[in-house]
Order: structure tokens, then C-alpha cells, then sequence
């Protein structure tokens, strides 16, 4: 997965540029992979990666946003459920692995980083 570099500041406008670039192309889907992640923390419920990481160089951190996935018991297939922002260490882009995000919560990635850096200090 690329990671691309921004500043804090910039979050809120490279985001909308992105989905607007999105809408423009007329797709349903990302305009990049999608990955699934499964862990014990979550149980059977998955959560769906959007395949864009975000480094913010200014905070040292990794974001990706995506959307939590609960698992139906009468379907057996996780459905979408709540969008939300995964926390990523600050690694180097060949370390970076998805599947192993720091944290992550119900809110869009500046709400989300102001929450987890308020946690950790």
C-alpha cells in the first residue's frame, strides 16, 4: 500500500480533493485496493481498508480510513456497518502492514488523531 505524506493542515482538503477526483471518475469503488482486516480484537466482525495510508508527517503517524464490517449471523457474511479511521505507528512504507493498526474509532481522521493523541500524552 502507498503511503503518501501530508501535514495535518492539510488533512480535511486532500481528502475532499480525493473523493471528489472519486466522483468525478463515476465509481462505485475505490479508485484503489480495498483490504480486509480480521483479528481477535474484533471477533467475527471485519473491518474494510479503503487502500489509501495517509503519513502525517507532522504528528508522526499513519492513518487509513475505512469501514467496520458486523458479522450476521443469519447471512454469514460481515455487512458494512460504521465508517472509521485506523491509527498506524509511524513505520517506514515497507514495514507498513494494515493489519496492525495502533487504534481506531467511529470518527473521520482529524477527530480521530485529535482523540488518539489525547489518549497517548
Amino acid at each position: 500500500m502507498h503511503i503518501f505524506e501530508i501535514k495535518r493542515e492539510e488533512i480535511s482538503d486532500t481528502l475532499e480533493r480525493l473523493y471528489e477526483e472519486e466522483q468525478e471518475n463515476c465509481s462505485s469503488y475505490s479508485m484503489y485496493d480495498v483490504t480486509e482486516i480480521k483479528n481477535d480484537d474484533i471477533g467475527e466482525d471485519c473491518i474494510i481498508a479503503d487502500g489509501i495510508a495517509f503519513r502525517v508527517t507532522d504528528l508522526e503517524l499513519i492513518f487509513v480510513e475505512g469501514t467496520y464490517c458486523s458479522f450476521d449471523e443469519e447471512t454469514g457474511e460481515c455487512e458494512p456497518d460504521w465508517s472509521l479511521t485506523l491509527i498506524y505507528d509511524n513505520v517506514p512504507d515497507d514495514e507498513f502492514d494494515v493489519q496492525k493498526y495502533v487504534y481506531f474509532e467511529q470518527d473521520p481522521p482529524e477527530t480521530a488523531i485529535h482523540n488518539f493523541l489525547n489518549i497517548i500524552q
